[in-house]
């Protein structure tokens, strides 16, 4: 059993050092010919940019869309560090619009988008390295780092990356689908050290089922170091038009 004190505190700021990082993706559209899918807005396995970073551009399906919206990036420093920073970035409609760290280093990994402010956005919103845009969508799918679908006002990625200064402690993680008909489904979560591949971590199977969830609570907490990357992916669905979802629960420690 979890001491509630230990997590009030954590998530109160009241443990100097701890922070609580909640991460949730969706994939709404996981078909037999597509699959295997990572569980984020994208759609499709995810694409990571290389070590070193790259310019990330940031733009939006609708021209009415001229918010600001807070972009969460590690990026690159001098000494190989990635490291956690948010800009705030003004949209311009369908333009392409690059977006510039305070740091001035290269995004290396796309944290989140989210859109904080009382005007909702009018359009899918997506940041990606440099490639052609048509209408302010990327004409390159492999490009796309991150995905706002119109209506939720924030990205949706099960997917993560330990900044550099901190440790992750995972303590949960959960995956489920919602069918219109009974469908089955392999999901895997995997991690990748810095420098390494992509392990296989844990395993759910779900079968004949429209709407299922597992969750797996470890007696231990899972440690993860800085750079590691987490993903949850989905495989063998038998019914097209599965829609999957899958979150993380982190302790931050650094």
């Amino acid at each position: 059993m979890r001491h509630l004190d230990f997590f009030m505190d954590a998530v109160q700021g009241g443990i100097p050092g701890l922070e609580h990082v909640r991460v949730f993706g969706q994939n709404s559209d996981v078909d037999t010919g597509s699959d295997p899918e990572d569980v984020w807005d994208g759609e499709g396995l995810y694409n990571y940019t290389a070590a070193g970073g790259a310019t990330y551009y940031i733009s939006s399906s609708n021209a009415g869309d001229t918010i600001v919206v807070a972009v969460t990036l590690l990026t690159e420093d001098a000494l190989g560090a990635w490291n956690e920073e948010t800009k705030n970035v003004t949209l311009v409609g369908q333009t392409k619009t690059a977006i510039v760290p305070a740091s001035g280093d290269a995004p290396v990994r796309l944290q989140s988008i989210v859109n904080s402010t009382g005007t909702p956005l009018l359009g899918d919103v997506y940041v990606y390295e440099d490639c052609a845009v048509v209408a302010g969508v990327p004409g390159d799918a492999t490009k796309i780092r991150g995905k706002v679908l119109i209506g939720n006002e924030r990205t949706h990625m099960a997917l993560y990356t330990v900044p550099s200064g901190k440790t992750a402690y995972l303590y949960g993680r959960e995956v489920g689908i919602v069918s219109v008909v009974a469908t089955a489904m392999d999901a895997r979560f995997y991690h990748r050290d810095s420098g390494g591949s992509f392990v296989l971590d844990q395993r759910a199977y779900v079968d004949n089922a429209i709407l299922a969830r597992y969750e797996d609570r470890p007696p231990l907490p899972r440690e993860y170091a800085a750079k590691t990357d987490l993903r949850a992916t989905a495989f063998a669905v038998t019914v097209d038009n599965t829609g999957v979802v899958a979150a993380f629960d982190l302790l931050l420690l650094g």
